[in-house]
C-alpha cells in the first residue's frame, strides 16, 4: 500500500494563487487572498492574513509538503512592490511554520528548468507565461481553471491566470520531489 503524497504549492504574488495536489492530481487551487489598505494615504492591495490562516487550516497539516516559490527582485519592479512581495512571502512561510510543516522554498529558475520552461532573455514575458499555462493544462486537463475567458467588442478573448498556473506547476514540482 502506497502512502498518499500531498502537496500545497504557492506562487507568493499578489496575483498569486494556492494549489493542492494529492498523488499530483490538482484537489483545489485558490486565488491569492487580497484585501484593501490604506499605505501613505493611498489605496493599495495587500495580501489578507486572516485569509491566509483559514486556507492553511483547511488544507496544511504535518502530512502536507509546503513549497512556496522565493521571492525576488524584478526587473523594472518598483520598491514598493519589491518590499510587498518579500512581505507576503514573509507572511506564507510564517504560515507554514505555524502549522507545524517546514516550508521548501522553491527558486522560479529551478521548478522552470524541471519543465524546460526556462527561456533566454529576449523570450517576452507573455510568451513565457503562455508556455508555463499551456503545461498546466497539459498536466491537469482542464483550461478553465488557468485562464479566463471574456468578449470585448465581440470577440472572444482569454487572460491567462499564471498565478494558478504557476502554483499548480510548483505544486506538481514538490508532487515529483516526493513521490
Amino acid at each position: 500500500m502506497h502512502k498518499d503524497i500531498f502537496v500545497f504549492g504557492i506562487d507568493p504574488g499578489l496575483s498569486g494563487a494556492f494549489a493542492f495536489t494529492v498523488n499530483g492530481k490538482l484537489e483545489n487551487i485558490i486565488d491569492m487572498p487580497k484585501i484593501k489598505s490604506c499605505v501613505n494615504g493611498k489605496t493599495r492591495s495587500v495580501v489578507d492574513s486572516k485569509q491566509i490562516t483559514e486556507i492553511f487550516k483547511k488544507f496544511v497539516n504535518s502530512a502536507v509538503f509546503v513549497y512556496i516559490e522565493k521571492a525576488h527582485a524584478m526587473p523594472g519592479q518598483g520598491v514598493v512592490s519589491m518590499f510587498t512581495n518579500g512581505e507576503t512571502f514573509g507572511k506564507l512561510v510564517q504560515a507554514s511554520f505555524d502549522f507545524g510543516v517546514t516550508p521548501t522554498i522553491i527558486r522560479a529558475t529551478d521548478w522552470k528548468k524541471e519543465f524546460n520552461l526556462q527561456s533566454g532573455k529576449n523570450v517576452e514575458k507573455k510568451e513565457k507565461k503562455i508556455k508555463t499555462f499551456e503545461l498546466a493544462v497539459n498536466l491537469f486537463n482542464d483550461d478553465s481553471l488557468f485562464c479566463k475567458k471574456y468578449k470585448r467588442s465581440g470577440e472572444e478573448n482569454v487572460k491567462i491566470l499564471d498565478g494558478r498556473s504557476d502554483a499548480a506547476i510548483i505544486a506538481y514540482y514538490g508532487y515529483v520531489h516526493n513521490k
